[in-house]
């Protein structure tokens, strides 16, 4: 049930959502030389949208080229592992009181033994059960564990989408049972909070059908707003949420504000991103207040929030655009260009595919006074890699740009060269896009541009840490490096252009 981010500014095509809770142009001509590359489709694009990107890398850096369809789905992967490391509800609770913490960390410590006991025990639950103290001396921790098993079940025969649901289990009532005993017995919130989140995913997948005359979202409601009468700040959170949506119980901006509150004083980010977004849209039960909104986007951002990261860009960029808007946000307009970008570069750095993608735009339109295509370049490689396809049709007209421009350079040079001095005319042709004879050899040339060619092919020194750029000097190789490859060498593995 995301809360979508309605910023005031938004780049074409991307209407994200960033609350968590939760016509191309003519291809370009290959070198008829260079061999075609089998490849397997990458990070979600269709095979003939892997062709184009790999035909223009190949015309502007075939060693680049050739490692993309592993480098960049690798870097997927890392980097997906990163961000849900970073969002875990267990990062959420470290300011909390460090009880909710340590609740969290039992569940997630619980879940696992019981996997490992199943596994150990062939998948016989009962066998697993049978080891745990469930009498009225029962521990939390064992609770917990036979909550988990008894839970795990599910009917085969079910429909699927209503298998998916915690409530098909056919023993869910005796999961229910052993997590009510550890609120009541043991004052586990995140026992109540458990079972909010499962009536939410029986909303989500089966629409109630796994609990017949009941309301999936109202019970959920409930169940949350008892842990957030414990004081558990996430429960308070889905309260809010609830409240502030109109989920399972009547839409309430006054009261969702009380619970978002009540949150964001023990830390929760996602609260604070909340807050944010209400007062800066405003409605009739709570007027806009854009300082205030700013002010609980900046402490979301002190808390790791990407997406209140980017929110802080957009406005940003939005009140360079339109100086009106400075003065009742109170902001220096003139700071706002590069406080925008640099607040998007943090969303970036957070793992948010849509700043990236943003980023690459910016960097690539010539009305912010920022035009630099590497840079475009690599953040919308970023965004590519970080999940969002529609960077996918920016970045290839970044590439067709620098394409362009680079043809016209060769172009340029070529009209300056005495015609009979046929070594220098032969190195400028192999410079060239496509380079006719370097493919047709298997000879490299230098990245620089130097239009330097290798005599023997392995000549040249590839860079040392990304083993992709090849140089014909070590002169060359620190041009470059200062030019344009410090940051592409560090977008290979992922990291921030700097």
């Amino acid at each position: 049930m995301p809360k979508k981010n309605k910023n005031k500014q938004h780049h074409q095509h991307h209407n994200h959502p960033h609350h968590y809770h939760d016509h191309e142009h003519a291809i370009m001509p290959v070198d008829a030389a260079a061999a075609p590359i089998a490849i397997e489709p990458f990070l979600g694009l269709t095979l003939p949208q892997c062709e184009l990107l790999l035909a223009l890398y190949n015309e502007l850096n075939p060693n680049f080229a050739s490692a993309v369809p592993t480098v960049f789905p690798m870097a997927a992967a890392q980097m997906a592992e990163a961000s849900e490391k970073r969002n875990t509800i267990g990062k959420k609770l470290e300011r909390a009181p460090a009880v909710y913490l340590r609740e969290y960390e039992m569940l997630v410590a619980v879940q696992s033994e019981a996997i490992s006991r199943l596994r150990a025990c062939d998948m016989d639950v009962e066998l697993v059960v049978a080891e745990l103290t469930l009498d009225e001396n029962a521990t939390t921790k064992d609770l917990l564990k036979a909550s988990l098993l008894y839970g795990r079940v599910r009917d085969s025969q079910a429909r699927e989408g209503a298998n998916l649901s915690p409530l098909a289990s056919p023993n869910f009532e005796n999961a229910k049972k052993f997590y009510e005993r550890a609120l009541n017995e043991h004052g586990f919130s995140m026992a109540a909070a458990q079972l909010g989140s499962f009536y939410v995913q029986e909303d989500k997948h089966a629409a109630g059908a796994n609990c017949p005359g009941l309301d999936p979202k109202k019970v959920a409601f409930d169940w949350y707003k008892v842990a957030a009468e414990m004081g558990n700040p996430m429960a308070q959170h889905k309260v809010a949420y609830f409240l502030d949506t109109g989920y399972g119980y009547d839409k309430n901006i006054p009261e969702a504000v009380v619970w978002y509150e009540k949150a964001y004083d023990q830390g929760f980010p996602d609260s604070a991103h909340n807050l944010a977004i209400l007062y800066q849209e405003g409605s009739p039960d709570l007027p806009t207040d854009i300082k205030r909104a700013l002010s609980y986007f900046r402490q979301a951002v002190a808390w790791d929030y990407a997406a209140s990261a980017n929110s802080l860009g957009r406005y940003h960029l939005l009140v360079n655009s339109q100086p009106d808007l400075a003065e009742p946000a109170g902001l220096d307009v003139d700071q706002c260009r590069e406080t925008g970008l640099g607040y998007l570069g943090t969303a970036g750095t957070l793992g948010d595919a849509d700043a990236l993608c943003l980023l690459g735009i910016v960097y690539a339109s010539r009305d912010y006074d920022v035009y630099d295509l590497d840079k475009s370049q690599s953040y919308l490689e970023l965004a590519l890699i970080h999940g969002d396809q529609q960077a996918y049709t920016y970045l290839v007209r970044v590439l067709r740009g620098k394409l362009e421009m680079r043809t016209t350079e060769i172009v340029s040079k070529m009209e300056q060269l005495d015609v009979k001095g046929g070594s220098e005319l032969s190195d400028a042709l192999v410079a060239g896009p496509g380079g006719l004879r370097a493919a047709a050899l298997g000879l490299a040339s230098c990245d620089n541009g130097c239009g330097r060619v290798e005599k023997v092919k392995g000549q040249f020194k590839k860079c040392a840490n990304c083993k992709l750029r090849i140089y014909c000097s070590r002169e060359c190789q620190k041009a470059d490096w200062k030019g344009r490859h410090k940051a592409e060498c560090a977008n290979i593995w992922g990291l921030e252009p700097t």
